[in-house]
């Protein structure tokens, strides 16, 4: 029986820019590049989210809706080191890791119950030990597939713990949205309803 992990931290870039900038927690933060009159929001707060500031909205648009709002540019080196640190957590959990992009990963942990225990367990000491090591937040989803336990991670959010026993993905999958669905935007949300 097949177990995968995956990880997910929430608003990656701010999560990292908030471990070295600790005064920009619980503030309006965004991510956009500087100096153009079309920039657009990449990443966001949850606190700028609550002001009405989204993803891919203009910037002087954000400013508006949010006068306080954070503004920073992109870091991406610092990212991929964020990400790398990452990965080296969960390399000691399981050789089979598969990135996902910047603060996403998958952990294929089938056959380790004898070194780690049980598969909640294993998720559970490795969300533990990202948050000790690197001060991140992450959520996990523990299922017998890739889709599932995205999903799983996803509906934890911002930094819990879901495990779907194998057996158990219907029961689990039927009371969400069709929206949860890799791929599924908001057309193909109304053409499956």
């Amino acid at each position: 029986m097949r177990q995968i992990i995956h990880l997910t931290v929430t608003a990656f870039p701010i999560a990292v820019e908030r471990v070295i900038h600790p005064e920009w927690r619980f503030r309006p933060v965004v991510i956009a590049p500087p100096g153009s009159v079309r920039s657009v929001v990449t990443a966001l707060s949850s606190e700028a989210r609550d002001s009405g500031v989204r993803i891919g909205m203009a910037l002087a648009r954000a400013m508006k809706y949010c006068r306080n709002l954070v503004v920073l540019p992109p870091n991406e080196p610092l990212y991929a080191r964020a990400s790398r640190a990452i990965y080296r957590v969960l390399e000691e959990f399981s050789p089979v890791l598969e990135p996902s992009g910047y603060g996403h990963a998958y952990l294929d942990i089938t056959g380790t119950i004898r070194l780690f225990g049980p598969a909640r367990d294993t998720a559970w000491n490795a969300q533990k030990e990202i948050r000790r090591q690197l001060r991140l937040d992450a959520s996990l989803g523990v299922a017998s597939n890739k889709m599932v336990s995205k999903i799983a991670s996803e509906v934890t959010r911002p930094s819990g713990l879901q495990d779907v026993p194998c057996g158990d993905e219907s029961s689990f999958l039927s009371p969400l949205p069709v929206r949860w669905l890799p791929g599924v935007g908001f057309q193909t949300e109304r053409l499956l309803e």
